[in-house]
């Protein structure tokens, strides 16, 4: 009798287990799944990285959405922009949508000796809020619009960003500010308020996908996949507050 319960148990044990594999093995091509139409959306709405550029070399990697091409120099307003590590723009003209990025770095203190000189400073990192508050309020007269309204968080693949919104002659404006010390990167984007509908998904996946900091370095060297495909794929630990 206790060989047969004996038997009866292991059966049970190896149905268990097949049952458990089969589980797995379908959560896993599920997620697979999952992560190859993630991709393709990401590269059906994003630039490829954007290597050799001046976001490369301070280490903020960035797949702007397709249609939106670099500028020069960057075009929301006539700034100072030794004062971020950090000035880009993008634009497509037609369509009428842009996004300027601004970045600035915490650089450590180095003592300055007459062979070598310490880290430039680009601006104020404390200060890097204000200063974007400031130069997107004067752009679009808002101000006081921007400096009132109490932004919302907006927790993208881990990405917390501050977010705010503004209306501007049948613009739509949207800010989002990341910091991931030493990091603070300010994405800010333009479109017509009707091309809302068509519009959003590329601003959510280029804010997935963006990195800033040693991992960036790493994603650009090795080819810039992007961010890990999935729906909680890439999750970070949560930014402090700016």
């Amino acid at each position: 009798m206790r060989r047969l319960w004996a038997l009866l148990a292991s059966t049970s044990l190896v149905v268990i287990g097949i049952g458990c594999g089969a589980e797995a093995y379908e959560t896993r091509l599920t997620r697979t799944i999952e992560d190859i139409k993630y991709k393709k959306k990401v590269d059906d709405n994003l630039m490829p990285p954007l290597v050799k550029s001046r976001l490369e070399e301070v280490s903020v990697f960035l797949r702007p959405p397709r249609s939106l091409t670099e500028t020069k120099t960057f075009q929301l307003a006539a700034i100072d922009t030794e004062q971020f590590d950090s000035a880009d723009s993008f634009l497509d003209a037609k369509a009428g949508w842009t996004l300027h990025v601004l970045t600035r770095i915490r650089h450590p203190k180095t003592a300055v000796t007459a062979k070598k000189k310490g880290p430039v400073a680009h601006g104020d990192y404390t200060k890097f809020t204000p200063d974007v508050i400031g130069i997107v309020g004067g752009v679009y007269n808002a101000t006081d619009v921007i400096t009132t309204q109490k932004p919302k968080t907006d927790v993208r693949k881990g990405n917390e960003f501050k977010h705010w919104t503004i209306a501007s002659e049948g613009k739509s404006v949207q800010v989002y500010l990341l910091q991931k010390d030493p990091y603070k990167t300010a994405l800010i984007f333009e479109y017509p308020s009707d091309q809302q509908a068509s519009v959003i998904e590329k601003i959510n996946l280029c804010l997935d996908n963006l990195v800033v900091g040693p991992n960036a370095k790493s994603m650009y060297q090795g080819g810039g996949e992007g961010v890990e495909a999935g729906p909680d794929a890439g999750a970070q630990a949560p930014a402090a507050a700016f």
